[in-house]
C-alpha cells in the first residue's frame, strides 16, 4: 500500500513539473520579437534585416554614433549595447557582422595586387617622363590610369580587410520597418 502511495505522488510530481515547463515555454516563445527590416527605394526586393543580437554601427541624425550588439527591438526604439535610439533618429546603420577567412584573404590579395599595379603604374609614368619622346603620349596616360586602379584596388581590399560591412542610409536610398518575427 505505501508502494502505491509514492508511485502517485511521483506521478502527480512529473505532472506538475511538465506543467510548469510547459507555461514556462510557452510564456518565452509568447514575448513579440522584432527585427529592423531596411528596404532598397530603387529597388524593392533588395532587404537587409538585422535580428537581435547583430553587430551593428547607427549613426544619429547629429552626427553621433554607436557601435554594438543590438540588443532589443520594439516599434519606437533600439537599445544597441543599452543605450537607447529612437527609431525616427536613426540616419545610416551600418553591418558589423564578422567576415569569413576567405573574405579576409580576398582582401589581403587586392591589398597586394593594387600595389603591383600601382607600381607597374609608376614604371610606366617614369618611362615615359625621364626620356622625353613620342612614346610618352601613350606610357603616361596609361601609367596614370594603372596608378588610379591600383590605388582603387588598395582601397577596396583595406575596406574589405577592416572588416566593416555594408553601409545603409535610412530615407536616402533605404526605407526602415520594424516588422513581426
Amino acid at each position: 500500500m505505501v508502494k502505491n502511495y509514492s508511485f502517485v505522488k511521483n506521478q502527480l510530481m512529473k505532472l506538475f513539473s511538465c506543467l510548469i515547463c510547459f507555461l514556462l515555454v510557452l510564456n518565452l516563445s509568447a514575448q513579440n520579437r522584432y527585427s529592423v527590416q531596411l528596404t532598397n527605394m530603387d529597388k524593392p526586393e533588395k532587404t537587409a534585416v538585422f535580428n537581435e543580437g547583430d553587430r551593428v554601427i547607427v549613426y544619429f541624425n547629429d552626427t553621433s554614433e554607436i557601435c554594438g550588439n543590438l540588443k532589443a527591438i520594439d516599434q519606437s526604439n533600439l537599445v544597441v549595447d543599452s543605450v537607447t535610439v529612437p527609431v525616427n533618429a536613426v540616419q545610416i546603420i551600418v553591418d558589423r557582422k564578422p567576415k569569413s577567412a576567405l573574405f579576409k584573404i580576398a582582401g589581403a590579395g587586392m591589398v597586394i595586387g593594387g600595389a603591383a599595379i600601382t607600381a607597374g603604374g609608376f614604371a610606366l609614368l617614369a618611362m615615359g617622363l625621364l626620356p622625353p619622346s613620342v612614346e610618352s603620349l601613350y606610357l603616361v596616360p596609361a601609367g596614370l590610369i594603372a596608378d588610379y586602379f591600383g590605388v582603387h584596388f588598395i582601397i577596396k581590399g583595406i575596406n574589405k580587410l577592416g572588416g566593416k560591412g555594408k553601409q545603409y542610409d535610412i530615407g536616402y536610398r533605404y526605407t526602415m520597418q520594424i516588422i513581426d518575427k
